[in-house]
């Protein structure tokens, strides 16, 4: 019976580069685990926020995680 792992990422990846090498790393587990990516929309944070508003965007994206 092959092992499950479940990967979570906050948002998409935008950078061709890092897709490209998250696809090799999954090509090279898949002998030995099932992989499932899951991707969780992220919030827009503007530019200028402040400490306590950031904290509570990432806290709304964590939740969406659980």
């Amino acid at each position: 019976m092959a092992k499950q792992m479940r990967i979570i990422s906050v948002g998409r990846i935008k950078e061709k580069y890092l897709a490209d090498g998250i696809a090799e790393y999954a090509k090279r587990l898949n002998s030995f685990v099932s992989l499932e990516f899951t991707e969780v929309p992220d919030e827009s944070i503007p530019d200028n926020i402040q400490q306590s508003a950031a904290e509570k965007i990432t806290e709304r994206e964590a939740a969406k995680i659980l």
